[in-house]
């Protein structure tokens, strides 16, 4: 029986700690694309609403 498939506690802890810094990464990321995303609705809800006036405007406007 060999235990050369068994890796050593370091490298285990190494591995461990890669492992953390990439999932700190992507949480990070994560709440950045997510803090974009409500910007982006935020805005899209001001376009929607000056579409909406102008779309108004033009209504009123064109009645006789």
């Amino acid at each position: 029986m060999s235990f050369d498939h068994i890796r050593s506690w370091f490298e285990l802890e190494e591995i461990n700690e890669q492992q953390e810094r990439t999932i700190t990464f992507y949480e990070n990321e994560i709440k950045q694309l997510e803090q974009e995303n409500v910007e982006l609705k935020e805005e899209l809800k001001l376009l929607k609403q000056r579409l909406e006036e102008i779309n108004d405007n033009e209504t009123t406007t064109t009645l006789p």
